[in-house]
């Protein structure tokens, strides 16, 4: 796993769940405000559109329907096709007898690349620690096409790992980082082994680089809703 960069393929479809809750400090707690946000916000709509920018599994879209009473569409968007694979099953009526009333879509698709079939008008859209793995010169325009597919009184939640513009401090969290998944349950060689196989494929910015993106993207009102660290 050291030398070969990481994949979302079968092999991590089939551990994402635990190694999400091992790996990401307060996950639960960041898919409990996701979840109370869309509801806020969507309540009194009729047939609202959520969409997800990188599902995975589809657990962000199956929280918000199973929470939510207004029959909606949720629409879920991977590259992976063991993630999408694993969202429809993990969103069918026999498992969450409450997703009946909604429509669920699950769209395989490189968001380095232009998203096709054009996307409904949403009210709602999530970008959950995707972004980070999106080529940084692909990032500003996949802002903009988010941008142009929310609605006027909108909201895009986007979950990212950041740095800091200080050296010092970034090392300093990322400190903090390993301790969390030292307690998690991981081996210094595995914490070490998943820095290797990141490294190219996970890019994360600063605060300020996000905001600044997010403004050019067409956002004018961007701010941390919460924060961990390097988180």
């Amino acid at each position: 796993m050291g030398d070969s960069p990481f994949e979302f393929n079968q092999s991590t479809a089939n551990v994402f769940d635990d190694m999400l809750n091992r790996s990401v400090p307060f996950y639960q707690t960041i898919q409990r405000l996701i979840t109370q946000t869309a509801i806020q916000h969507l309540s009194l709509q009729k047939h609202p559109t959520i969409i997800d920018f990188g599902c995975s599994l589809g657990t962000t879209l199956i929280n918000i329907g199973n929470a939510l009473d207004t029959p909606s569409t949720l629409i879920g968007i991977d590259s992976s096709p063991s993630m999408i694979e694993k969202a429809k099953a993990n969103s069918s009526p026999q498992k969450h007898k409450s997703l009946k009333k909604h429509t669920y879509k699950w769209i395989e698709q490189d968001l380095n690349k232009k998203v096709t079939p054009l996307l409904p008008k949403s009210t709602l859209i999530i970008m959950n620690l995707t972004l980070q793995f999106i080529k940084k010169e692909n990032r500003l325009q996949l802002l903009k096409s988010i941008y142009e597919t929310l609605d006027d009184d909108g909201i895009f939640i986007l979950v990212e790992k950041t740095i800091e513009k200080d050296k010092w401090m970034t090392d300093y969290f990322e400190k903090k980082y390993y301790k969390f998944k030292k307690q998690s349950g991981y081996t210094e060689k595995e914490i070490i082994n998943k820095k290797k196989a990141l490294k190219t494929v996970l890019t994360p910015l600063t605060k300020e680089k996000n905001i600044t993106l997010l403004n050019t993207a067409g956002f004018a009102l961007a701010a941390p809703i919460f924060q961990w660290y390097n988180f």
